[in-house]
């Protein structure tokens, strides 16, 4: 083992020996234009850095491509971050030379340029990506920098990737996130080579000069304006100023270039021993699954292979390969059936720009395949795996614009937009008790590109760390939360509609929470999946469009079932913006049974600067509503708090008797006289009706007064807990005290009224309508008081409030009418 060992780590270390012979110390090339940097006063400078110089030079003639930068180190930030100078370069057809690394202190410069002290490592930035380029880096740790000090080195790299051909495409930046004093760049070209240009975002054109057959292709300037990007920007957005080079003409050029590039030979012998049932569109899928699920993403990009891929038979045989390899060995698979595909270049992040920038296959960082299949178009990106749908619901990325590398294509193709995700969660959480636990039951039914990511979560993960991932995520939002059946993943259609179902089942120790210094307990539940999302920050000003996210439909149904009689209001609310659509409804379906739905649809993948602060306000007002809370005051429960407050019964009583002492004043000296026509009926026919309105009315009153819990202790205790705030304090203490005030005279006038009614006294005409009016004005005035003060801090029942209103203004509208107008009425009540 050992042995082998030495042979593995002995035979990269020769690799890497041999391959840095490729790395020299070499003069700078003649042909190289030496440019000065002024050594800025250090105080005139803020940062960690500041560069001095950033110049690249290319000749196109002798192949050599040259890189010079000087950077003034401000800070012990930029001491760190420039200690290590690293250059890239590719073996398979680059030799890197370094001209002079040095040190400028004070004025002196300090040569720091040694062979010996460059090392040589296998690059491979992308690994993690599973690509293996083959690039190496040169490195070389500098040893004593030191604040002040302005590192200045140069290097050019000699050769470049032979399927570029005569061909020639580069962007030059004009614009960094860093300050730049002097920018100097330089392209010597054959004046015979037809080179384009194009300017970005406010970029300056080269100087071009022709002298006998070279062109010189000059930019001199000091840097722009340091761009700072904001958040969220979408992937595609560049801000900074450029130039683009290139000397494809058109699109049609490079689908030439490309088009030998993606010759391969028939692989049917090889396809046949795969087996595959017949059937065209069922086998079309089956070969993508093939490809996607069974070939592995690994890309052996060194030299030509970064635009090559490889044929079709090895990738097959070695069963892996890159994105251009899968995409050719799924063509090649496709055509053993007779079904047309191609290969299509996209860019991952940025094809939105494409149609933009000049053509060039630097605008190209992925493949893709197009398949054509009855005269119907569809586009499968063979890296995706565990992808489900048939070609019609199969999700396909958002690159915008793609190139199709097809005899006869010269333009960019538009590329179908993603099928939408849709999520659709139906919640069932069971309270057992108030304060306490219960079940909660979730089935969430996921489509389109995240039905996708859920099969691949749970295809890669072990179900026992997915089912503890989903408890820790519950136990965030309630207390206990332990799996009560193991979680279900249900994928039935992935070879149709590509929908996929988990299920989950917990049981719950308790769903409420205890408010802080008060006597409150609280039960809240949200759509929790849609609540992340709108984290937005508060923006006044922006500059830069915002990404949202990828477009998606939400739906959550959750039904929740109470322990004991509620009182809960239909709500509905919706809030609408450019980009997005969010309703939440609110639907009572018994006393201990509702319903809470939230419908929201992401309309835009990002939003322009100027509609962001409209956009992300309107986001914040959604979360503010997103939540339903039910709030419990355990001081009121009758079997925890039983405590008399005899205070309160000693004050009720002398109200009750203040009242009846008015009342009775009232009944003996508000005597009016009687209707002149007054036949002295008895009590008969509609008057029947409220008179037992009356005789109920006393001892529901006095029930209210006793089931108000006035008398106890708690509802006066509860002031001090409800704020620290006095004002607070005192709003409670004045509300409550009016309100029982209220009540015990309420009580009196109802006894009164049922009196004089049943002895038909000539003032029951003027004291029952004027109940009936009281019973109206004086709720509607506590239930807005309450609202205004104790709002926040009171849960306001309004449920049975409106109804009760309604019925008291029909009660008053109608019955103390007639009692007052009616004939019949008048001659009842003519009693003095």
């Amino acid at each position: 083992m050992r042995i082998l060992l030495f042979l593995l780590l002995s035979g990269v270390s020769i690799q890497l020996l041999a391959q840095s012979k490729k790395v020299t110390i070499t003069k700078t090339p003649a042909w190289v234009k030496q440019v000065d940097f002024l050594s800025q006063d250090q105080d005139s400078l803020v940062g960690s850095f500041h560069y001095l110089l950033l110049s690249y030079q290319e000749n196109l003639i002798n192949d050599e491509y040259y890189s010079e930068r000087a950077i003034k180190i401000l800070s012990s930030d930029g001491v760190q971050e420039f200690s290590n100078i690293q250059v890239n370069f590719d073996p398979q057809f680059q030799k890197l030379r370094i001209h002079q690394v040095n040190l400028i202190r004070d004025g002196k410069v300090i040569n720091k340029l040694s062979l010996k002290d460059i090392s040589v490592y296998q690059r491979e930035e992308n690994l993690e990506r599973n690509i293996y380029d083959g690039s190496l880096s040169a490195v070389q740790n500098l040893t004593d920098v030191r604040k002040g000090d302005i590192l200045h080195y140069a290097y050019s790299r000699k050769g470049r990737n032979p399927l570029y051909g005569n061909n020639y495409s580069r962007l030059f930046f004009q614009q960094y996130s860093s300050p730049i004093s002097r920018m100097y760049n330089l392209v010597i070209a054959p004046s015979s080579l037809e080179i384009s240009t194009k300017t970005f975002k406010g970029g300056k054109d080269f100087d071009k000069k022709t002298i006998g057959t070279t062109s010189y292709y000059t930019y001199d300037a000091p840097a722009l304006d340091i761009v700072y990007y904001e958040d969220n920007v979408p992937s595609w957005y560049n801000d900074q100023a450029y130039v683009q080079f290139s000397t494809f003409s058109k699109w049609g050029s490079i689908v030439k270039w490309g088009l030998p590039l993606y010759k391969y030979k028939d692989i049917t012998h090889l396809a046949q021993k795969i087996k595959i049932k017949k059937n065209t569109k069922s086998n079309t899928l089956k070969w993508i699954r093939f490809v996607q699920d069974e070939v592995r993403y690994l890309g052996m990009e060194q030299g030509i292979n970064g635009y090559k891929p490889h044929a079709p038979a090895k990738v097959l045989n070695q069963r892996f390969g890159d994105c251009k390899d899968k995409s050719l060995l799924l063509i090649a698979l496709l055509k053993t059936e007779g079904i047309q595909a191609y290969p299509v270049l996209v860019h991952s992040y940025n094809g939105l720009n494409l149609p933009n920038l000049l053509p060039s296959i630097h605008n190209f960082n992925h493949c893709v395949v197009q398949i054509i299949i009855d005269g119907k178009t569809y586009y499968v990106d063979p890296t995706m795996s565990n992808q489900g749908g048939d070609l019609e619901h199969m999700y396909f990325p958002n690159y915008h614009y793609g190139l199709v590398i097809k005899n006869g294509e010269s333009a960019l193709t538009k590329l179908p937009e993603p099928i939408i995700s849709e999520y659709l969660l139906k919640e069932l959480i069971t309270i057992d008790s108030v304060g306490g636990g219960g079940n909660l039951v979730l089935r969430t039914e996921y489509k389109g590109g995240k039905a996708d990511d859920m099969r691949d979560y749970f295809t890669s993960t072990q179900r026992n760390k997915i089912e503890r991932a989903y408890e820790d995520f519950y136990s965030e939002l309630y207390e206990g939360v332990t799996t009560s059946k193991a979680i279900k993943f249900i994928d039935n259609n992935r070879y149709s509609t590509n929908t996929v179902i988990i299920e989950e089942y917990y049981t719950v120790n308790n769903f409420w929470i205890t408010l802080e210094d008060t006597s409150q307990i609280r039960f809240s539940t949200s759509p929790i999946l849609l609540e992340s999302l709108f984290n937005y920050p508060s923006i006044n000003t922006r500059k830069m469009p915002y990404f949202l996210g990828n477009k998606m439909s939400y739906k959550q149904v959750t039904d929740v079932k109470l322990p004991t009689d509620w009182t809960i209001n239909d709500e509905t609310e919706t809030i609408n913006s450019t980009a997005f659509n969010y309703t939440n409804e609110l639907v009572k379906v018994d006393d201990e049974n509702f319903t809470i739905t939230h419908t929201y649809t992401l309309l835009k993948n990002f939003i322009p600067a100027k509609d962001a602060k409209q956009v992300i306000k309107k986001a914040n007002e959604i979360n503010n509503q997103i939540k339903y809370m039910l709030t419990y005051n355990t001081s009121f429960d009758k079997k925890e708090n039983k405590h008399i407050s005899l205070i309160a019964v000693f004050l009720g009583i002398i109200i009750f008797a203040i009242a009846g002492y008015f009342a009775l004043q009232f009944y003996n000296q508000f005597q009016p006289a009687p209707w002149k026509y007054a036949e002295d009926k008895p009590i008969s026919g509609w008057l029947f009706l409220p008179a037992l309105g009356l005789i109920i009315k006393v001892p529901a009153q006095l029930f209210e007064i006793i089931d108000s819990n006035y008398f106890y202790a708690s509802i006066w205790n509860y002031g001090t807990k409800i704020s620290e705030d006095i004002s607070v304090q005192l709003s409670y203490y004045g509300i409550v005290s009016l309100e029982f005030i209220y009540n015990i005279f309420y009580l009196t006038l109802c006894i009164l009224a049922l009196t004089v009614f049943l002895k038909r006294k000539t003032s029951t005409r003027y004291i029952v309508p004027f109940l009936y009016l009281v019973s109206v004005v004086i709720p509607v005035i506590d239930n807005i008081a309450t609202t205004l003060f104790l709002g926040d801090y009171l849960s306001v029942d309004t449920t049975d409030f409106y109804k009760d209103t309604f019925k008291s203004m029909i009660t008053f509208g109608l019955w103390g009418s007639y009692i007052y107008f009616n004939s019949n009425s008048k001659s009842t009540f003519c009693k003095v």
